[in-house]
């Protein structure tokens, strides 16, 4: 999996957010994880559904369109929930509470850019 961030406009809202394309990275998720800090995240490409079986700890669901805008939000999901969006081609989880901190709303277009080398 590759690390970057995921950025609205000129402006960085997660720093350390992997992209799982290939199917197993996609199959495993975050599970296992005992936390997810504030400033990390898991964008999942080709998803428009999740679910937090066997999690352990609440997050935050963005489901992302072709176009990588915002179709819908979760906020605090709890352990052993399931989402979907039929407009998903991508879901990006993070730390719950970083929807509401980020002001992260449906329409928006968030872009995932890999690290940027010194």
């Amino acid at each position: 999996m590759s690390v970057g961030c995921i950025s609205r406009g000129e402006d960085i809202l997660w720093t350390e957010v992997s992209c799982a394309s290939h199917f197993g990275d996609r199959l495993r998720g975050l599970l296992g994880k005992s936390h997810l800090n504030a400033d990390a995240g898991l964008l999942l490409m080709h998803v428009g559904s999740i679910h937090s079986i066997g999690m352990v700890f609440p997050m935050d669901v963005i489901f992302l369109d072709q176009n990588r805008r915002v179709t819908a939000c979760h906020s605090d999901l709890p352990p052993w929930r399931w989402r979907f969006c039929r407009a998903a081609v991508m879901t990006l989880e993070v730390a719950a509470g970083g929807i509401r901190f980020y002001g992260v709303e449906p329409g928006q277009r968030l872009e995932w850019r890999p690290p940027l080398h010194d």
